[in-house]
């Protein structure tokens, strides 16, 4: 039900903003805070955590992701009983898995007029409804090759094109 609560205020929030997708992040600092006042987490609770969350978003018209770390998605959720798609934090210079729908792939990254470290993300699927026109294009850069890609995505960007996952430029 917390989880349920949690989704519906998340989607109180972000009413009136162009959002398609949301996530449900449970983070370290949870579980310990959980086991601080005699509840403790593992996976069955944490898979129905995301679920609840996850069936909340969807029936609100959104697309769910699971954010979850190496350990998370391999340890505390039971990935095949969660219907969302996957946001993988592994901070590496290739991907290790292949039902990937966000790679976070650094978290030291720097984007101008933002002070600090930043996270960087990685689309591995096809994110049909986002519309490179519209959504800072700035930001959006075309390789014509793999060989053109940032040194540290040439191997995944390979495997994305063998895989045929991503086309042209």
């Amino acid at each position: 039900a917390q989880a349920e609560q949690e989704a519906a205020e998340c989607l109180r929030m972000i009413r009136g903003f162009h959002v398609q997708y949301v996530a449900y992040d449970l983070e370290y600092n949870s579980v310990s805070y959980a086991k601080e006042h005699g509840v403790v987490i593992g996976p069955a609770l944490a898979t129905a955590f995301a679920q609840a969350f996850c069936n909340t978003v969807r029936k609100a018209g959104y697309e769910p992701l699971l954010y979850a770390n190496w350990d998370y998605a391999n340890h505390m959720f039971r990935l095949h009983d969660i219907d969302a798609g996957l946001w993988y934090a592994r901070y590496q210079s290739e991907i290790d898995r292949e039902d990937v729908a966000l790679w976070q792939y650094r978290d030291t990254g720097s984007v101008d007029g933002i002070e600090g470290k930043v996270d960087l993300d990685m689309a591995m699927k096809a994110f049909d409804e986002i519309e490179q026109d519209g959504a800072c294009p700035e930001v959006w850069s075309v390789y014509n090759s793999v060989e053109e890609c940032p040194g540290w995505a040439q191997p995944t960007v390979e495997k994305l094109v063998k895989a045929g996952a991503i086309k042209g430029n």
